[in-house]
């Protein structure tokens, strides 16, 4: 979804807000939505082709290969599920008796894709997004010493909580929390991508505020143990950069999962069964923004971005 996102700011959208599509009801723009998340799953796909697959074609894509003529009809399957209850109706049905105007799509949907891996650089945007400099940031914690394999694990799978909730724009007064690193009102996402620090040229600064984000969470979490280091002994030189970076993350969490819950709480960051609700709750990230709060006094002064 990562990868989905870089390309849909990048390509799919004539503006530069990843979670404007939600409201923008143009046909072609969903397609072209449908494409990113396309090329981004062949992307992710062909990294991990020496694993088996752990899903089955469903019947309605079995159908689809049954009447495709040989061809397939999967991207067409995919801008089909991106339409609208009217579109799909002016299509038709997903039925043998339809496989002209399916193919017709297929073939648009196809011209899509060639345009996007023709026009776009893909890889930067696939291999090096937010959340693949997120893993990075995690794979340099362990190798250092810092964290356990164990906490390792929980930070991934925490660090996608704040990425969609990055998606939210709130250009209000709270942006002037961290005007250093992060700048003026835009999307914080866009952010994110953006800045790095003079005393480590070259670094994300927002992957690392993904993790500081995440770590803090955990640290604040009702089942945190005594064993795990301060901020400042997991980020070393970084920590006051990081933790400026995680507050105004924690800050749109707490906004977003306020301001619409159904969206940003949607699967198991909204599931009170999953193992990790614990670190992303409502007292958790409370908890968590106080002390990043608190990690900030005394904030660095010179940031350059890239």
């Amino acid at each position: 979804m990562a990868g989905a996102i870089e390309l849909t700011r990048v390509w799919a959208l004539a503006v530069q807000q990843p979670h404007a599509a939600a409201a923008v009801g143009i046909h072609r723009t969903r397609m072209r939505l449908a494409v990113a998340l396309s090329v981004s799953w062949k992307f992710q796909r062909c990294s991990s082709t020496i694993l088996n697959r752990s899903f089955e074609p469903s019947a309605a894509e079995a159908a689809a290969d049954s009447f495709g003529g040989g061809r397939s009809l999967g991207l067409a399957y995919l801008a089909y599920s991106f339409f609208t209850a009217n579109e799909q109706k002016s299509i038709g049905d997903w039925d043998p008796t339809n496989v002209a105007k399916l193919r017709t799509l297929q073939s648009e949907m196809l011209e899509l894709e060639i345009d996007l891996v023709r026009h776009v650089s893909t890889f930067p945007l696939l291999a090096e997004n937010s959340v693949c400099l997120a893993e990075i940031e995690i794979q340099r914690l362990f190798d250092g010493g810092g964290m356990s394999a164990v906490h390792c694990m929980k930070l991934r799978a925490i660090v996608p909580f704040f990425l969609r909730c990055a998606l939210l724009l709130l250009p209000t007064a709270e942006d002037a929390l961290a005007p250093a690193v992060l700048g003026a009102p835009r999307a914080l996402y866009e952010n994110l991508l953006a800045t790095t620090t003079n005393n480590q040229p070259g670094c994300a600064l927002g992957a690392g505020g993904l993790v500081c984000a995440a770590f803090l969470c955990m640290k604040n979490s009702q089942s945190a143990t005594r064993d795990m280091p301060s901020t400042k002994e997991t980020f070393g030189a970084m920590y006051q950069y990081v933790t400026i970076a995680a507050l105004k993350l924690l800050n749109t969490a707490r906004l977003a999962v306020a301001a619409d819950p159904a969206f940003f709480r949607r699967g198991c960051y909204g599931d009170a069964r999953w193992y990790g609700f614990g670190y992303v709750d409502d007292a958790t990230l409370a908890r968590a923004h106080a002390s990043a709060v608190k990690d900030t006094r005394g904030p660095p002064t010179r940031v350059y971005r890239l």
